[in-house]
């Protein structure tokens, strides 16, 4: 699950659709920088990670930034991506 301010929630198939178009279109970020960021443990095999971001697409002329929170969990020795929520800050 994902949440975005601007589009509300959207599931795991949606998001990767939407990340191969990107991809496909040749979208990337020339920046990407993330401050203040902090992980909390929320049980064993569970973490949440929040953080500002400060980013640009290579179309954009300005940066984003945003608050955002993840929860990772782990699977045999990888950590997956279960949650991601973003709010944008404001412009200015």
């Amino acid at each position: 699950m994902l949440i975005f301010g601007e589009i509300g929630p959207i599931g795991r198939d949606v998001a990767v659709d939407a990340i191969r178009r990107e991809n496909a279109d040749g979208r990337r970020w020339v920046k990407a920088e993330l401050h203040d960021v902090a992980v909390r443990t929320l049980v064993k095999d569970a973490a949440l990670l929040s953080y500002r971001a400060e980013a640009r697409w290579h179309s954009a002329d300005a940066d984003i930034s945003v608050y955002a929170s993840s929860v990772y969990v782990r699977r045999g020795d990888q950590w997956k991506l279960a949650f991601h929520q973003q709010t944008p800050l404001p412009t200015g």
